[in-house]
């Protein structure tokens, strides 16, 4: 890990949807179209790690392409030098995901 970043990784389980999944990662409180990080995803997938600023975050699961929420916000706060996953599974219903985040996987 880099002393000063935070290192967020996505894996996308949730094969319940057509389409490739996007993670946005946004400023705590900010706009959900205001994104500063994104990976997508088609199932099963391992995303490339995305490097971030230590920060209070709000983290969306989105359909590519639209504007079609399937979890959050979900709050996570990052801290530098560590590692984090975010993990999405199939939801409770065909509309969302089930999103766990995950601090300091192996």
């Amino acid at each position: 890990p880099i002393a000063d970043l935070a290192v967020v990784r996505f894996y996308n389980a949730a094969s319940q949807f057509e389409t490739s999944t996007v993670l946005e990662v946004v400023p705590r409180g900010a706009d959900p179209q205001s994104s500063i990080a994104a990976a997508s995803l088609a199932v099963p997938g391992i995303g490339p790690e995305l490097f971030l600023s230590p920060d209070d975050y709000d983290l969306y699961l989105r359909e590519v392409n639209t504007q079609t929420l399937r979890a959050g916000p979900i709050p996570v706060t990052l801290s530098g030098g560590k590692r984090y996953g975010v993990l999405a599974t199939n939801g409770a219903d065909t509309a969302t995901a089930d999103v766990r985040f995950i601090d300091d996987p192996p």
